[in-house]
């Protein structure tokens, strides 16, 4: 959420209505990882999470057979 709110993404009235049925596991385990009941809050929140999605850990799948040609001490230098 903070990244969210850093990007400008959580700025506005929340007009958008959304309904959704999940499976009632899948709605508690995320309600626990963050902390709350609230279905809007876990939604928000897992709409914030792939809105800001990092892309670097599918890159370096990707890239793996490149990157392992790369000179191990400029690999080093990077702190990969």
């Amino acid at each position: 959420m903070r990244m969210a709110t850093a990007a400008g993404l959580t700025d506005g009235p929340k007009t958008k209505h959304l309904n959704a049925k999940v499976t009632p596991a899948l709605f508690a385990a995320a309600a626990a990882r963050l902390g709350t009941q609230s279905p809007s809050a876990v939604i928000e929140a897992a709409l914030a999470a792939l809105a800001t999605q990092d892309d670097l850990g599918p890159w370096l799948a990707d890239q793996w057979e490149s990157l392992a040609h790369v000179d191990p001490d400029l690999l080093a230098e990077m702190n990969l």
